[in-house]
């Protein structure tokens, strides 16, 4: 009858109140919400209706946490598709504590394998120790000085940056310009659309010109975290796409100096990008 192509109706064997699918195995019959609310309730998340719930549980989360919660899922997911197994050949009836007992031992045991770093809150700690994974180290970022000496009398220091979320993919600029007072005079981000990180870094060079042909600005000091477009710039190399207008836009400039800047200095202009892009 199934060749025929005919819908042949089966009830699920351990509750016996619904017909027997993979979403009600899973997600729906008392047993398995009884699992998700007891594994939820350790990470501190709503009990997931599909797979897709348990991948954006964690999107925002600790690196470690993510595959704490991964793997218990799938070790969940696993287990309650054996079990129905279980019972529907072998006659044997679910048990909540030896299920729950089952979890936490293959969890526990893919900690060896688990390579993320903790952020040393009282939050994943109280998960590390539940699952009683022995002691995980922070990972801490590196601290550096972060400074820069405004410009000489008559120069505008001009921090510029460019980023693409994917190479290439959504692309923009940021610009920021100083005095020698230190005083910001004004800030700018734009768009490209969908290119490269090395030729939105040449648009943002060039847009810095230009933009400050509209301040009246003749000196300028131009900085960019991209060592290879500030080394082309300087030596005349201009890219072929932007000659023209490049050209076009150095002709009232009496004075230009490119600098290579680290991207702690020029934070402010690559979050400026980012906003663009």
């Amino acid at each position: 009858m199934r060749n025929n192509g005919f819908e042949m109706v089966s009830r699920y064997c351990i509750c016996k109140e619904n017909q027997d699918c993979m979403n009600h195995t899973l997600w729906n019959y008392n047993f398995s919400v009884q699992i998700w609310s007891w594994i939820c309730s350790i990470f501190d998340f709503s009990n997931p209706t599909s797979f897709e719930d348990i991948c954006k549980a964690t999107q925002r989360n600790i690196p470690l946490v993510k595959e704490i919660w991964m793997t218990a899922a799938c070790a969940t997911m696993k287990e309650l598709w054996f079990q129905r197994n279980k019972k529907l050949f072998e006659e044997v009836e679910p048990d909540l504590n030896s299920f729950k007992c089952r979890i936490w031992k293959l969890v526990h045991e893919g900690g060896c394998r688990m390579k993320g770093s903790r952020w040393g809150q009282s939050y994943d700690q109280q998960i590390i120790e539940f699952f009683k994974m022995g002691v995980r180290f922070s990972k801490y970022s590196c601290i550096k000085a972060c400074y820069w000496s405004p410009p000489n009398q008559g120069y505008l220091l001009l921090c510029c940056d460019g980023t693409s979320f994917g190479n290439p993919g959504n692309a923009g600029f940021g610009i920021i310009v100083k005095d020698e007072h230190c005083s910001t005079i004004g800030t700018l981000s734009g768009g490209l659309g969908i290119t490269t990180n090395y030729i939105v870094e040449c648009f943002a060079v060039l847009c810095v010109v230009e933009w400050d042909i509209l301040l009246n600005a003749t000196r300028l000091i131009i900085r960019s975290d991209s060592k290879s477009v500030i080394n082309e710039f300087s030596t005349g190399l201009v890219p072929w796409f932007i000659k023209t207008r490049w050209r076009n836009a150095i002709r009232q400039m009496k004075d230009i100096i490119f600098e290579h800047c680290y991207r702690e200095i020029n934070f402010s202009a690559d979050s400026l990008a980012k906003r663009g892009a």
